[in-house]
């Protein structure tokens, strides 16, 4: 029981019933699942090695989901929905398909068996599996790195950690090993390097699993925020209305307008991402409800994030069509116009423009190489 295998069984067993305990489960729960339960069967096969010899190759063919069960994560967790289709699965099945037949041999061999078909394929399914297990490994690592720069801290974060844990690995099992001079001092450390590398990819993917949790539950937090907001104005302006809209428009300050539109065209103050309401009443010395009626009634915004947003969307085109930032990344892009992340900045630009802004973005470029071109 003081075998490395057997805690990688136990760390394994905990965090798939953590995910079968999950609730609302997306395609990245069950395929990390998936992913814990061969590596338990890895640890269970190398466990029992000693006391059922070449039996234990038929535990080990459960442990058909480890390299091509990662890439399939990597791509669930870095692309969102729909990031994994047909020929994904075709690719990830085959290689399992090829761990068996490669489980099949050593228990044929084990028993001093031998097939015609399989002995004859041994060397084939041997190669074709490295290299078709070293592709997935490159492909893993670089969905962690694809689009990095246009990424949130957030989501770059969650990016580091996992392909942090998977170099630790690649290297603490292919690099370190040619290493060591020492054949028998390899022999006692591999059990450990393995199992610890699998502990920290395992430990890394939760750890990015919990963030895109919080993640999610921050957006959908703005996402209700700006609904109450749209809410709210509703009722207000339908209780203005009813009691007399008139009248409300009497009431507005032109200058109070105007000083509202010097700090927004001349100070910018939009650009700060944690700018408020009560920021700009403070500013001009006004109650609140002042700059809020202003608002409505003079700029014909529902609402004081819509007003504001309004203007950093206006700004974020400004850069975009500017040739000194025509090449900056859309995060960058996103916090020069004070928006706080680049989710929100996406989902604001495609509710005001009608498209994502890498689309828009792709547009402006097109449309530029079009005029050289034609120049």
């Amino acid at each position: 029981m003081s075998s490395p295998y057997f805690y990688l069984l136990l760390i394994s067993c905990f965090f798939m019933l953590t995910q079968a305990m999950q609730r609302n489960k997306e395609t990245k729960h069950f395929l990390f699942a998936i992913f814990c339960a061969s590596m338990a069967m890895m640890s269970l096969q190398n466990i029992s090695a000693s006391v059922i010899g070449p039996y234990q190759y038929l535990i080990g063919l459960g442990a058909c989901a480890t390299c091509n069960m990662v890439w399939l994560i990597s791509r669930a967790l870095f692309r969102g929905k729909n990031a994994i289709k047909a020929e994904h699965i075709v690719l990830a099945a085959s290689i399992g398909v090829l761990v068996m037949l490669n489980k099949t041999n050593a228990l044929l061999n084990g028993l001093s068996m031998d097939t015609f078909i399989l002995g004859r394929m041994q060397g084939a399914v041997g190669e074709i599996l490295n290299l078709l297990s070293s592709s997935v490994l490159v492909l893993s690592i670089w969905e962690a790195f694809r689009g990095f720069s246009e990424k949130n801290k957030s989501e770059q974060l969650q990016r580091i950690i996992f392909a942090s844990a998977f170099l630790s690995g690649l290297f603490a099992n292919m690099v370190l090993p040619s290493m060591l001079n020492s054949t028998s001092l390899l022999s006692e450390l591999t059990a450990y390097l393995v199992c610890i590398s699998a502990t920290g990819i395992i430990v890394a993917i939760q750890v990015v699993l919990m963030l895109q949790k919080n993640a999610s539950k921050i957006e959908v937090k703005e996402a209700i925020n700006d609904s109450a907001d749209n809410k709210q104005s509703v009722v207000l302006q339908t209780s203005t209305k009813l009691a007399n809209s008139d009248s409300e428009l009497k009431n507005t300050d032109p200058e109070l307008a105007k000083s509202i539109r010097i700090l927004m065209q001349k100070e910018k103050i939009y650009l700060r991402a944690d700018i408020k309401l009560i920021d700009i009443a403070q500013s001009l010395k006004v109650p609140e409800y002042k700059v809020s009626r202003t608002i409505r009634y003079c700029f014909k915004a529902t609402n004081f994030n819509s007003f504001i947003n309004q203007y950093r969307i206006e700004h974020a085109i400004t850069l975009m069509q500017d040739a000194s930032s025509q090449n900056w990344s859309l995060l960058v892009i996103s916090l020069e116009s004070g928006f706080s992340s680049l989710a929100t900045f996406n989902r604001v630009f495609k509710a005001t423009v009608g498209e994502q802004p890498s689309e828009y973005k792709r547009r402006l470029l097109e449309a530029d190489r079009t005029l050289l071109v034609s120049l």
